[in-house]
């Protein structure tokens, strides 16, 4: 750090905690004596911002290089709100996909007679369950992709649906708290949804919502 020091090139010192302690001041004390700029800097959990902000502090420290961050910074944001719209579309759209979503199935006179109502309810709902589970996961490979996490390694419970909350129960509408004609007139899909559980439309747990796109 002397040697740099008496080099006098621009220099800038970054402080990466590890571990739950929290030594930080000390270190800005000790780096200060050595080096222009002191930051702390979390690698792994800074906001993209704080990337930012990072770079415009070495476009300070050398007046040549502040336009070429500068442009660099302004690259890095219009790309990244670019993104931004991109996975809304590639959201939008899956979620158009699947609340639009019919299971269907033609049977025969001999199948009809053969085949209980409750039955081959079963069937098609679970089908239909198959489906949003593999639509789910074409999504979230999509916007992973977009944002170049191809190597991406999870452990995570297959999806589940509850169906025994019906769209149109009386439980749903007081947990929208709405009336009943607006369920009615609300326009949720001619019957396409009414086997979705109230849990994925609301909790966003089924759709990957709640965890996932938070970041």
């Amino acid at each position: 750090m002397t040697i740099l020091r008496w080099t006098g090139q621009p220099s800038l010192a970054l402080i990466n905690s590890i571990g739950p302690d929290d030594y930080s001041a000390t270190w800005q004390a000790a780096l200060g004596q050595f080096f222009q700029v002191v930051r702390k800097f979390d690698a792994v959990r800074a906001p993209f911002e704080q990337h930012l902000s990072l770079l415009r502090a070495f476009g300070q420290l050398e007046p040549d290089w502040e336009q070429a961050l500068g442009e660099a910074t302004h690259h890095l944001s219009a790309q990244r709100e670019q993104r931004r719209l991109q996975a809304a579309g590639i959201i939008a759209k899956a979620l158009k996909d699947m609340m639009s979503f019919q299971e269907k199935r033609t049977l025969t006179l001999d199948q009809v007679a053969g085949t209980s109502d409750s039955t081959l309810a079963d069937q098609l709902r679970q089908r239909w369950y198959q489906h949003q589970r593999q639509r789910e996961q074409t999504l979230r490979v999509e916007v992973e992709h977009l944002y170049q996490h191809q190597s991406i390694r999870r452990q995570e419970a297959e999806l589940e649906w509850h169906s025994d909350h019906d769209l149109f129960s009386e439980d749903s509408r007081k947990h929208w708290a709405v009336s009943k004609r607006y369920l009615t007139t609300a326009g949720f899909g001619a019957g396409a949804v009414s086997g979705v559980g109230l849990d994925a439309l609301t909790l966003g747990t089924s759709l990957g919502a709640g965890a996932w796109w938070a970041a």
